[in-house]
């Protein structure tokens, strides 16, 4: 499966002034990477189960809001979503062939969705266009990890975990398609036991059976530059019962090819266990990031240049970001 089927897509990097970002060069190596992440996200999201979940995920999302008398821009002449399918297949052809822009910056998360208000009164839905919708930023140090993975099983990790981290994230833009705004309030139809209204989460189950957490080695709990090891979990509550996630499943969504099953496989061997039994020995790798990324912000807020890009961004009016925790 060639990554050149996603067309139009623009990667940016941080340059020394915090005030500005500069484009990657086709053929840079982390320009090639993201393209190749955005391609597979997309290959998962375009598959029979992918496009079920989300074309079921708007529906809710469409519902929830009309029924608590809140503005959404999918036609009201159409109370049996007869149009869905058309209307998503309109949103992911354009996600490939006028993808909005992506930004490699120091997210807290692996991958973080930041929308706009882009509807007017006059708007509907054919009116789309993902670069007026809102860009994606992606965790630049794991796209520079995996520039630099000294082993394929440690690529295919990173690259797994942002595969399923930007498939994860194309739900947000759902929403903002959907509504036109940047920060809708997501209906409570959305729901997944232990991530309420959290259209991603709703997404990975409905679609790949599970939530897909990393989760660091036990042998090493604290290091940051690592993948960790990714565990399928059916819901988001503590005592829920995962599995590790098969290698082979993993080598194979990242090699591509049409006939794969997304749905994710745990691995035969695994031992199952809780986020609770994974906690005593071990680390999320998200939240492991989060610590590193807010411990460098406040070095940073100590420093002469001030607060970052990403905090100013932060005080905004019409910003909105949804990260992959």
């Amino acid at each position: 499966m060639s990554a050149s089927r996603v067309r139009g897509l623009t990667v940016w990097v941080p340059t020394s002034d915090p005030n500005q970002s500069e484009q990657l060069p086709l053929g840079n190596r982390r320009h090639t990477t993201v393209r190749t992440i955005v391609d597979r996200a997309l290959f998962i999201v375009e598959s029979r189960p992918g496009r079920v979940a989300l074309r079921d995920l708007a529906i809710q999302i469409v519902l929830g809001r009309r029924n608590r008398g809140e503005p959404c821009l999918y036609p009201r002449n159409d109370p049996t979503f007869g149009d869905m399918d058309r209307f998503i297949d309109l949103f992911l052809n354009l996600m490939r062939s006028d993808a909005p822009e992506f930004y490699l910056t120091n997210t807290e998360s692996e991958a973080m969705t930041r929308r706009y208000d882009w509807a007017r009164p006059e708007t509907t839905l054919n009116d789309f266009r993902p670069g007026n919708t809102g860009h994606m930023e992606l965790n630049q140090k794991i796209i520079t990890s995996m520039t630099d993975a000294r082993s394929n099983g440690m690529y295919n990790k990173y690259m797994f975990q942002m595969i399923i981290s930007a498939a994860h994230e194309f739900s947000h833009f759902v929403t903002g398609f959907l509504t036109g705004l940047a920060r809708p309030i997501t209906p409570p139809t959305v729901n997944v036991p232990g991530v309420p209204r959290e259209a991603g989460y709703q997404w990975e189950v409905s679609a790949l059976g599970g939530i897909v957490e990393f989760w660091s080695d036990p042998d090493n709990p604290n290091d940051i530059n690592q993948p960790g090891i990714p565990y399928l979990f059916p819901d988001g509550r503590s005592e829920s019962i995962g599995r590790a996630v098969s290698a082979t499943y993993i080598k194979n969504l990242v090699a591509g090819g049409q006939a794969l099953n997304i749905r994710v496989q745990p691995s035969s061997r695994s031992i199952p266990t809780t986020r609770g039994n994974l906690a005593a020995i071990s680390n999320r790798m998200a939240r492991l990031r989060v610590n590193a990324s807010r411990a460098e912000r406040r070095l940073a807020r100590a420093g002469p240049g001030g607060p970052s890009t990403l905090e100013r961004n932060r005080l905004q009016p019409g910003w909105v970001e949804y990260g992959y925790y």
